[in-house]
């Protein structure tokens, strides 16, 4: 079984290797030149953003071809799962596919302008993430074919609130992380350690004179600013200076998740 991710804070880093298999990192795919990949399962573990799937992931499936008889897609999501589903099927759809399995598991919402992190950490337990892991795994481990469908509520929403993330848009859309760099400072609290530019899996923040400046292609995943070890990274809208991550995932599992700085760096391969 073999499983593509994307990870900022570490919750769908968490859910892939509790998956078990091969995990790949797609921040250090997009690095390689490899765009095929064939087993007997492959696997999607992806954030929602802004109810859909995140622009910078939607590129990179459209560039890959999955070569399995099951696959399968877990999405998490923190207050809204949108209409996350339907985007993937449709993109299926047009690869000639369809899923054996398609889920979601509700964690940590980290968007900072959205939500306290105490408060929504300290929801953790309610939301029995560690239960619903475990019936995700042994649905996988007995091929069983299920696919959640988005409600129509969620499509209605995502056409009033968030018409970048209509499902019946095949383009990518990136409306919503445009100029999303602007909406960071980096404060007095910073020491130039450069764990944001380690951590960005778009090679977005470059170390000058010891300080983080951010480029014109974000991809909105909060990154820099819920990893930054001295909390130097301020977001506009924050609730407070509360940050997150998984608490099963180190800051070196992200850096070596999302890395671009490393020349050579090959994809890491959990077995």
């Amino acid at each position: 079984m073999t499983i593509f991710y994307f990870s900022a804070t570490g919750n769908n880093l968490y859910v892939a290797k509790s998956l078990g298999g091969k995990t790949y990192s797609i921040p250090q795919l997009l690095k390689e030149t490899k765009r095929t990949f064939s087993d007997d399962k492959i696997g999607l573990v992806l954030p929602v953003y802004y109810f859909t799937v995140p622009p910078y992931i939607q590129d990179f499936l459209n560039q890959v071809t999955l070569k399995t008889p099951y696959l399968f897609a877990i999405l998490t999501y923190g207050m809204f799962s949108g209409t996350a589903a339907t985007w993937l099927q449709n993109w299926a759809k047009r690869k000639g596919q369809a899923f054996a399995y398609l889920n979601h598991i509700q964690m940590v919402d980290n968007y900072l302008p959205g939500f306290d992190m105490q408060k929504q950490m300290d929801t953790e337990p309610h939301k029995h993430i560690e239960d619903k892991i475990a019936a995700v795994k042994a649905d996988l481990d007995q091929n069983v074919h299920f696919v959640r469908q988005d409600s129509p509520f969620m499509h209605l929403f995502g056409r009033l609130i968030a018409p970048a993330s209509s499902p019946k848009n095949d383009q990518v859309s990136s409306r919503y992380q445009e100029g999303f760099e602007h909406r960071f400072t980096v404060d007095e609290h910073c020491v130039g350690c450069g764990i944001c530019a380690k951590v960005c899996p778009a090679s977005n923040i470059q170390m000058q004179e010891n300080r983080p400046h951010y480029t014109d292609h974000c991809v909105a995943c909060l990154a820099c600013t819920q990893n930054c070890p001295h909390q130097a990274i301020r977001m506009k809208g924050e609730k407070n200076d509360v940050r997150f991550r998984n608490q099963h995932v180190s800051l070196a599992d992200l850096i070596d998740a999302n890395n671009q700085a490393a020349p050579g760096h090959k994809p890491k391969v959990a077995e």
